[in-house]
């Protein structure tokens, strides 16, 4: 790849990430406006959970599927999955529960 290929390969990267941005701030804005509190009562009660954490939270609340979450935040469904793993130890949850029940108590 030569130098040129690589710096639009960089700005398509960076011009991607602020989009990803951009409509991250407007679904948490809406996500907030509908569901009062539940990032503040959520941290309130388990303070570890990191930022990217908490957006998972709230897209898993709405009870989407990781195939569903994976096209929103560009990863693979695995690593969705995985996250929802290490969401369900941070909250103290068995394997078995239901972590979009968890979260709906929120």
């Amino acid at each position: 790849m030569d130098r040129s290929q690589q710096i639009i390969k960089e700005i398509l990267k960076e011009l991607k990430d602020e989009l990803v941005g951009a409509v991250w701030t407007e679904f948490e804005l809406k996500f907030t406006n509908s569901h009062n509190e539940f990032f503040d009562r959520l941290l309130k009660d388990h303070p570890e959970l990191t930022p990217n954490e908490m957006k998972m939270c709230a897209l898993i609340r709405m009870n989407m599927s990781s195939k569903e979450i994976s096209s929103i935040i560009h990863h693979t469904p695995a690593s969705v999955d995985v996250a929802r793993s290490r969401i369900r130890k941070k909250l103290g949850m068995a394997m078995d529960e239901s972590l979009v029940k968890k979260l709906m108590a929120y």
